[in-house]
């Protein structure tokens, strides 16, 4: 989320449907001029007025489904877990998507 000094204005796409531990959920995503999903609570709660927690664009996206871009279709693994081996548990994989959520391919 952004730290207190450096606000951008974001834009909201609301009545989005994304992917929140393992199930699709509508809610609203906030992103800023670099791609940065925001977290708006914390935004809230830094602020120290209205236009700093304000965003400039708002997008309805009627419940479609927001996604990450540049998807590789052939993934072997990362961070340890390699995805041809035959020992992989499912415990792995999940792992796996929690560090991918928090730092990317």
């Amino acid at each position: 989320c952004v730290i207190l000094g450096t606000w951008t204005m974001p834009k909201r796409f609301k009545n989005v449907t994304v992917l929140r531990k393992e199930k699709l959920v509508k809610e609203d995503l906030w992103v800023d001029e670099a791609g940065k999903i925001l977290c708006p609570m914390e935004r809230f709660y830094d602020a120290s007025c209205i236009s700093e927690f304000s965003h400039d664009t708002v997008f309805d996206c009627n419940g479609l489904i927001a996604a990450p871009g540049f998807i590789d279709v052939q993934f072997n693994g990362a961070f340890g877990v390699d995805f041809s081996s035959t020992d992989l548990k499912v415990n792995e994989v999940l792992e796996l998507s929690e560090m991918l959520l928090k730092y990317g391919v």
